[in-house]
């Protein structure tokens, strides 16, 4: 399965408790899950400044995982656990303004999910896994214009 995490996945601060909870349970298992998780440089960035945020041990697994990927060419996977990391560097033009009229927000700071979002989904199926509701309607007005 192939899957793009928002960091909002991964961060249980300040979220219900609902959320919190499935946040906590998430990363105590995603390293045994069969999945692969689609990065590119700005997602790594990201992850890597707000790895200190990210639940129990999680972070110390994850950011070594995180620093070889980044340092790694495109198109290539690396394995953590049964979890494979693999990057690649989309190149697409967003339209931008229908998306701002049909959400409630345009956030420039999603753009990097949803633009890798974009690239695979024109190939593959792909999972946008989030907890913004602003990001997940950019995905699906995105998908919409495809």
């Amino acid at each position: 399965m192939k899957m793009i995490f928002d960091t909002s996945a991964f961060i249980p601060k300040n979220k219900p408790e609902r959320e919190r909870e499935a946040i906590i349970a998430l990363t105590k298992r995603l390293p045994d899950l069969d999945i692969t998780i689609y990065v590119s440089r700005e997602i790594l960035k990201e992850y890597r400044s707000k790895l200190k945020f990210f639940p129990g041990r999680f972070p110390d697994l994850f950011k070594n995982v995180i620093l070889e990927a980044y340092r790694y060419k495109t198109c290539k996977s690396l394995p953590f656990h049964k979890l494979k990391i693999h990057r690649i560097e989309p190149k697409i033009n967003l339209d931008r303004k229908m998306i701002e009229r049909r959400c409630r927000e345009y956030d420039p700071e999603d753009e990097k999910f949803l633009k890798l979002f974009i690239y695979l989904g024109q190939r593959d199926d792909i999972y946008l896994i989030t907890l913004s509701e602003d990001l997940a309607c950019m995905a699906k007005e995105s998908i919409m214009t495809l």
